[in-house]
C-alpha cells in the first residue's frame, strides 16, 4: 500500500518541524554517531559530550527554541534518543531544565544575558541540581539553604548535612565546564522564605571545580553512561542576581523579601516548572525507541527464517503468536505516538488558567507511556530471540533507558499518586460522562464508541469507590495518613485508567482524521488491537460489572487473533509510516539480509 506512509505521516509526525527532522536524520548517519563496543563508562560518557557538542554545531537550539516554541527541541530529543539515550539527557538537562529555568524565572532581566549567552553558545554545560539524598522526590523538603548576606549582596549556597547533599547531577566529568540551576532553601533575615532556584557555577571554564564546591563520582549505570556525582556546597558565594526569583518575588531596597504570591507551595510549584518541558521531552523520546525497536523487530520478522508444518520454512512474522507481540507493540506505538503528540500540544497553549490541569495529565501520561513503552519493549526483545540480547541491535539498550525514564523526572508511582489525590479532591479534574445507554450484547468489541465508553465508565466507578471509601473512613475517625495508605493502590489505579482513556480517545480522534479509506481501515485495525489488549487485561473487571458480555470474554482473544491476521498485509507499510531507517540505527538485524550484516562486520578469529 505504497500511499500508506504519507497518509498516516499527519498523526505521527509534526509537519512544522518536517525540514529539521531530516536535518536530523541526516547528521545521525555521521559515522561519529555510529555504536561502539567495548568502551568504558568514562569513554562513553566523553563520546555523549563529543556528540552533544556535534549537535549543537550542526543543529543549534536557540533560546526562542526552549521558551516560546519548542517543536523543534521535542523533534531532537526523539530522534537522538533513538541512538545516544545518554546524549538525549544531555540535551533535556541542558536547554529544557538548565537554560529554560534562567530563561523563564529570569525573564526580561538583561542583567543574565551573560549566562544565557554561554548556554546558548553551548561554551558551558548547564545541569539541575534539585534531588537530595535525604528526600528523594520530596523536593519540597529540601535542605540546602541559600541564606542572604545583605552587606555584600550576595547569597551564601551551603549544604548542611549528608542527608542534604544533591543526588545525583552530570557533575562529575572533568574538564567539562558546568553552570547549574540549583534548588535551595531561600533564607532572608533569619525567615524561611521556601525553595527557589539560584544559578551556580560548578566547574570553571577550564571544567575544574569551582572553590566550596565538592562532588563524589557515583558508579556505572547500565547505557546511561551520565556522569553522576552526589554534590555538595560548602559556603560558596553568589551575587543577587543569581537568584531565579520570577515575576512574584523580589528584595526590597532594604533587602527584605517581598513576594504576591503569599504560598511558598505555590513558589514552589512555578519554581519546578520547567520539569514539565523536560518531562514531555523525554516521554518524547522513550516513545520513539520503542517506534524503532517495533521497526527493528519487524524488519527481522520478516527476514528470519523458522521450520512450518507442512512446508520447508516460513518467516516468523506469520504465526500468530509472533503477531499478537509484535503488532500488539505497533499498535502501542501508534497509541503513544498520537498521546504524545497530544501531550506537546497541551502543553504549547497552556495558561494561567489550566496550568493546574495540564500538568495533572502530562504527568499521568509520562508514566502511562513510560511503563507501556517498557512493556513492549520486553516484547519486542522476545520476539527477536537470542540476537535481541545484543547491544548494537539496540533493543536491550532502549530497555535500560526505559528504566531510566520511568524514574527520571518524577518516579512514576509518585507522580501518579499526586496526580490522584488531585483527582479525588476535584482538583484539575472532572469524571468522564456516562453514555446514555450501554447494550453489551449487542455491542462489538472492536467498535471504538463501545470501547471510550467502556474506559469513561471504569474511570468514573473507580473514582466514585475510591472517594465514598475514602469518605467513610474520614468519617470514621480515622487518621489520615492510615486512610491515605489504605487506598493508594486503588488511586494509582485510578490514575493510570484515566491516562489509558485518554490515549484511546486520542488515539481514535487521529483515526477519525484519516481522510483515505484504505489507510483509515488499516490504522483503525491497529486502534482496535490497542483498545482490546487493555481491555483483554482487565476482562474479569468489566465482566464483574456487566459492562461486557460472557461472550465478548470467551471471544476476545480470537478478536485479537483476527485483527492480526487483518493487520499482517499492511505491517511494513504501518511501520515505514514511522520514518525510520537503519542507516542511522545500524542494527545488523533490521538490515534486508542480516547475515550479510553480520559477515561484513569482519572480526573473526581463525588458526588458517
Amino acid at each position: 500500500m505504497t500511499t500508506l506512509p504519507r497518509e498516516i505521516e499527519p498523526i505521527l509526525h509534526e509537519a512544522e518541524v518536517a525540514d529539521f527532522v531530516e536535518e536530523i536524520k541526516s547528521l545521525l548517519q555521521d559515522p561519529r554517531f555510529a555504536f561502539r563496543e567495548g568502551l568504558s563508562c568514562a569513554e562513553q560518557t566523553r563520546a555523549s559530550y563529543e556528540r552533544l557538542a556535534l549537535v549543537h554545531e550542526r543543529l543549534p537550539i536557540r533560546c526562542k527554541d526552549v521558551l516560546e516554541d519548542p517543536r523543534r527541541l521535542f523533534a531532537l530529543h526523539e530522534w537522538v534518543g533513538t541512538v545516544d539515550g545518554t546524549l538525549m539527557t544531555l540535551l533535556a538537562i541542558h536547554y529544557s531544565l538548565s537554560l529554560g529555568s534562567i530563561l523563564q524565572h529570569g525573564r526580561d532581566r538583561d542583567d543574565l544575558d551573560d549566562y544565557v549567552k554561554e548556554l546558548e553558545e553551548m561554551s558551558t554545560i548547564g545541569v539541575f541540581l534539585a534531588t537530595e539524598q535525604g528526600f528523594g522526590n520530596n523536593v519540597g523538603r529540601l535542605e540546602t539553604t541559600a541564606v542572604h548576606d545583605p552587606e555584600r549582596r550576595e547569597f551564601v549556597i551551603h549544604t548542611p548535612g549528608p542527608r542534604a547533599r544533591k543526588f545525583m547531577p552530570n557533575t562529575g566529568l572533568r574538564g567539562v565546564p558546568k553552570l547549574a540551576i540549583v534548588m535551595a532553601r531561600l533564607r532572608v533575615a533569619d525567615e524561611d522564605h521556601g525553595v527557589f532556584p539560584f544559578i551556580v557555577r560548578i566547574r570553571d571554564a577550564r571544567g575544574e571545580l569551582c572553590p566550596g564546591v565538592q562532588v563524589q563520582p557515583l558508579g556505572d549505570k547500565p547505557v546511561y553512561s551520565l556522569d553522576n556525582a552526589i554534590t555538595w556546597f560548602d559556603q560558596v558565594r553568589v551575587p543577587e542576581r543569581n537568584w531565579l526569583h520570577g515575576a512574584s518575588s523580589r528584595l526590597d531596597e532594604q533587602g527584605r523579601f517581598e513576594s504576591s504570591e503569599p504560598s511558598r507551595n505555590r513558589r514552589f510549584m512555578d519554581a519546578m516548572d520547567r520539569v514539565q518541558l523536560s518531562r514531555i521531552a523525554l516521554c518524547g523520546s522513550i516513545v520513539s525507541v520503542l517506534r524503532a525497536a517495533v521497526f527493528i523487530a519487524t524488519r527481522y520478522s520478516h527476514a528470519r527464517k523458522t521450520f512450518a508444518v507442512g512446508r520447508p520454512e516460513a518467516a516468523i512474522i506469520e504465526y500468530r503468536n509472533h503477531q499478537r507481540d509484535l503488532f500488539g507493540s505497533l499498535a502501542t506505538a501508534y497509541a503513544l505516538t498520537v498521546g504524545t503528540r497530544y501531550m506537546q500540544r497541551s502543553y504549547m497553549s497552556i495558561d494561567d488558567e489550566s496550568r493546574g490541569a495540564v500538568s495533572q495529565i502530562l504527568a499521568i501520561l509520562k508514566a502511562v507511556s513510560t511503563y507501556a513503552a517498557q512493556d513492549e519493549l520486553f516484547r519486542c526483545r522476545e520476539r527477536v530471540g537470542a540476537v535481541g540480547l545484543f547491544d548494537e541491535n539496540r533493543i536491550p539498550v532502549y530497555l535500560n533507558q526505559a528504566q531510566g525514564l520511568i524514574t527520571a523526572e518524577g518516579d512514576n508511582h509518585l507522580i501518579l499518586m499526586k496526580a490522584a489525590r488531585e483527582m479525588l479532591s476535584g482538583v484539575g479534574y472532572e469524571m468522564p460522562e456516562l453514555p446514555s445507554e450501554l447494550d453489551p450484547e449487542a455491542a462489538s468489541l472492536v467498535d471504538a464508541e463501545y470501547t471510550i465508553a467502556l474506559f469513561r465508565i471504569r474511570e468514573r466507578k473507580l473514582c466514585l469507590e475510591v472517594r465514598e471509601s475514602m469518605e467513610k473512613a474520614f468519617a470514621a475517625g480515622r487518621e489520615p495518613f492510615a486512610v491515605w495508605n489504605d487506598h493508594v493502590n486503588a488511586a494509582l489505579r485510578l490514575a493510570r485508567a484515566r491516562g489509558e482513556r485518554v490515549l484511546i480517545e486520542q488515539f481514535h480522534g487521529a483515526v477519525e482524521r484519516i481522510e483515505e479509506p484504505e489507510t483509515r481501515a488499516a490504522v483503525e485495525r491497529l486502534r482496535a488491537l490497542h483498545a482490546l489488549q487493555l481491555l483483554a487485561r482487565d476482562t474479569g473487571w468489566f465482566l464483574a460489572e456487566g459492562l461486557v458480555s460472557t461472550t465478548h470474554a470467551k471471544t476476545i482473544e480470537l478478536e485479537i487473533d483476527e485483527l492480526c491476521r487483518l493487520i499482517l498485509p499492511d505491517a511494513e507499510a504501518l511501520v515505514d509510516a514511522f520514518g525510520i531507517s537503519n542507516d542511522w540505527l545500524r542494527a545488523p538485524i533490521a538490515e534486508e539480509d542480516y547475515v550479510a550484516a553480520y559477515e561484513r562486520r569482519g572480526r573473526c578469529e581463525s588458526n588458517g
